[in-house]
């Protein structure tokens, strides 16, 4: 999937990257740390997309490693908006755990001194916005009744503050397309590109650069002002 969203938002200054330490800024990685303790603890983090403030000046220098990416983040984290994306085949029995750590991290105090979102001085409001989806490709008919609105685990994504996706058409009260993601979450970057709008954008792009897909495939990819 982080091919496929990477794809998306290819000539944004937008990133989706998988949840490993090599592959995330630690700023990120600060703000999205549980403490609970001495101990801590990370959310089932599967893809993590943020944008890079600034990637897309034409005096930036290339970026050619995350603590380049970080360094950006740190000078411009007020302009950084960070999704935490979880993705799953099985949504009936993993929905609750998106909506739990979507809680975890909408809270600005806990009770326990304990607790706490965030370490070395992050946390998810150090962003200019910081929001969970879930993403699915569910067992079974999409049209199935397991993926009625009323359906428990299906209520249980619904108000996600980064949305509810799956790899089919956008289904009413259900799930978005994941071909919606990139909008929802930010609209601001893709309303900055020369189209103004998603698909315009993507448009836009593929005429510049009309081997993106089988250099994708190829993994030979091309270069571009963008990250």
């Amino acid at each position: 999937m982080s091919w496929y969203l990477n794809l998306l938002l290819w000539g944004t200054p937008v990133i989706a990257a998988k949840s490993r330490v090599d592959n995330v800024p630690l700023a990120v990685r600060n703000a999205t740390t549980i403490m609970m303790g001495t101990v801590k603890s990370n959310s089932e983090t599967d893809l993590v997309l943020f944008n890079v403030p600034g990637s897309d000046h034409p005096d930036c220098d290339l970026l050619s490693s995350v603590d380049r990416v970080n360094l950006l983040l740190e000078r411009h984290v007020k302009d950084t908006s960070v999704l935490v994306l979880q993705t799953k085949t099985n949504w009936r029995d993993n929905a609750q755990i998106p909506m739990l750590w979507d809680w975890i991290y909408d809270v600005k105090e806990f009770t326990s001194r304990n607790i706490t979102v965030g370490i070395r001085g992050f946390s998810p409001r150090s962003f200019k916005r910081f929001a969970y989806a879930f993403a699915t490709v569910p067992t079974g008919s999409f049209d199935s009744d397991a993926f009625s609105p009323e359906k428990l685990h299906v209520r249980r994504v619904r108000q996600l503050s980064g949305r509810n996706y799956w790899c089919a058409p956008t289904s009413e009260d259900v799930a978005l397309c994941i071909n919606e993601l990139p909008h929802t979450n930010f609209a601001e970057e893709l309303a900055g590109t020369p189209a103004g709008h998603h698909v315009g954008h993507l448009e836009y792009v593929l005429e510049r650069e009309p081997d993106l897909i089988r250099s994708f495939l190829n993994c030979e990819f091309p270069g571009s002002a963008s990250v």
